[in-house]
């Protein structure tokens, strides 16, 4: 039994655990990559994209590794993207086809409808998603395994969820070898995750509404959020080190500084072992003091990502459930840079009730605590969230909008660039200004809201060229994913750019072609 899973351009830890236990079940595992360079969260060219997408040569890898059972990881996102190809892959062959991830789990009925879709896998996978495999090999039937979702004369049935992992050391270390196959420029800087869940209850995201999900339907009592112990994690980057050479490691929990107790374990392990590889990890301002922040340095980390999504405390209190005072936003930010860590901030733009005092409070914010980089997002609205129940009731998105997110049209989001639900222009203005404020000296900053000139503020730019102009300035260290990502946009874009030149070449001179695997397997190769 093999599964192969098909991936949207990224690294997916979720599809490596996956992986990993899978195989140590006995079960194999591959992956297909498909290069979407231009129809992403940052870049949205589709003309560009359907000049460049080679169908053929994605169907024709998946075809050679002759899968048993297809799974793609399906965010909300990346819906319409998984549909597209659950559709090409079955017009092909009639290998089952398995949805996973954040979407499918709260709407399995709705992804089931859709005829391309044979499964979905609901929470936490590892053990549901070799139970269908068992299932499909005749072991046990589809109706016992947990957490599926399945059709019976093509009707939806969803079974009832599946308890969380407790015990996270229980599972074997994430697959890098599935990706690094298959996209070696990702071998540089490893990332991992050292628990699951998250200790908050934010209203645009979805643990908010996973742990309302787990609390409601899994009759044990469940802890939303669960770590490894310090000891595996730093077997684990040691394993990464002695196997992979790793330089730097990128921590993505929701927030690695959450459990003090944890991180002070963690700190002095890391130290006694002397891993002696720097890392960067993601951290809420309230769980940030100068203890904290100086035993982070001490241990090697060198860089962090921190939320705060509004300089308003009324609006982050009553609109984001975010109980973070002013003060201690900046106490963090203060303390990280005396701890010669770099501090990136994140902040939302667009939130439901926002006026232009709440876009002021932002940037006074930002300039009191003059974070080393910013990152300025454009509220995305979602399914199931609460942050949309909110909207609704305050009249704030049309009607067609409305019935375009509950019926489950979704198109991928701008992440840096707006969607087509963003605000007016002045909320445009804002947001260039503050992705540039790192590079603006004080007197500036405060001269503009003195004069109320940041309304003014040119608002053309593309976020995206913003975001990366400031970086340069910056003049941010050697970054071994800023490696990572420009090896791919240059693999990956002279692989598409070589297949495109073939079909054309082809089609002109009458000969079939384009489509092939072999040597292009590797996505285009390092070579």
């Amino acid at each position: 039994m093999k599964v192969l899973f098909l991936n949207p351009q990224q690294e997916m830890g979720g599809i490596q655990c996956l992986s990993a236990y899978l195989k140590q079940v006995g079960f194999e595992t591959a992956l297909v990559n498909d290069p979407n360079l231009f129809d992403n969260p940052w870049i949205q060219y589709p003309l560009v994209s359907r000049l460049l997408e080679d169908v053929d040569f994605i169907l024709n890898q998946i075809a050679a590794h002759r899968p048993d059972l297809i799974a793609l990881p399906i965010v909300t996102d990346d819906l319409q993207w998984g549909l597209k190809w659950a559709r090409r892959i079955k017009a092909r062959m009639q290998t089952p086809i398995v949805f996973g991830n954040v979407h499918p789990t709260f709407h399995p009925k709705e992804v089931l409808l859709h005829n391309c879709v044979d499964f979905v896998v609901r929470g936490e996978g590892e053990h549901t998603l070799a139970e269908l495999a068992e299932a499909l090999m005749g072991q046990r039937d589809l109706s016992s395994v947990l957490g599926l979702g399945y059709k019976v004369d093509g009707e939806p049935r969803v079974n009832d969820m599946r308890p969380l992992i407790e015990d996270l050391d229980t599972l074997p270390f994430p697959d890098k070898d599935l990706y690094y196959a298959a996209m070696p420029y990702l071998n540089h800087g490893y990332t991992t995750m050292s628990g699951r869940g998250c200790p908050y209850r934010c209203t645009f995201c979805d643990n908010n509404t996973s742990m309302k999900l787990y609390k409601e339907t899994v009759p044990k009592a469940q802890k939303w959020t669960r770590r490894h112990s310090p000891e595996y994690v730093v077997r684990e980057i040691q394993w990464a080190k002695e196997r992979y050479g790793i330089k730097h490691v990128r921590f993505n929990d929701e927030d690695f500084s959450y459990d003090k107790r944890w991180v002070r374990e963690f700190c002095t392990l890391y130290i006694r072992e002397k891993v002696n590889i720097p890392y960067f990890a993601w951290v809420y301002p309230n769980t940030i003091d100068e203890e904290i922040a100086a035993l982070l340095a001490a241990s090697g980390c060198d860089a962090v990502e921190m939320g705060i999504q509004s300089g308003a405390e009324q609006l982050r209190k009553e609109v984001l459930h975010r109980k973070t005072k002013d003060t201690d936003i900046v106490r963090a930010m203060h303390a990280l840079r005396a701890a010669g860590i770099r501090c990136t901030v994140d902040v939302i733009i667009g939130l439901p009730t926002e006026t232009k005092a709440d876009l002021d409070a932002t940037v006074r914010l930002l300039a009191e605590g003059r974070p080393w980089h910013l990152y300025a997002f454009w509220l995305r609205y979602y399914p199931s969230t609460e942050i949309l129940s909110l909207a609704k009731e305050k009249k704030l998105l049309s009607p067609e909008q409305i019935h375009q997110l509950e019926t489950n049209q979704h198109t991928r989001g701008h992440i840096a660039g707006g969607t087509s639900l963003e605000q007016d222009g002045l909320s445009r203005s804002y947001h260039a200004f503050i992705v540039l404020l790192p590079l603006m000296p004080a007197w500036f900053i405060n001269f503009c809201l003195r004069r109320d000139l940041i309304q003014y503020f040119p608002s053309f730019l593309s976020p995206f060229v913003l975001v990366n102009f400031t970086k340069v300035i910056k003049r941010d260290p050697y970054n071994e994913f800023r490696v990572r990502g420009w090896l791919m946009l240059w693999v990956e874009t002279r692989g598409l750019v070589r297949r495109a030149i073939a079909r054309g070449l082809a089609h002109l001179f009458g000969r079939p072609g384009g489509g092939g695997g072999g040597q292009e397997a590797l996505s285009g190769g390092l070579r």
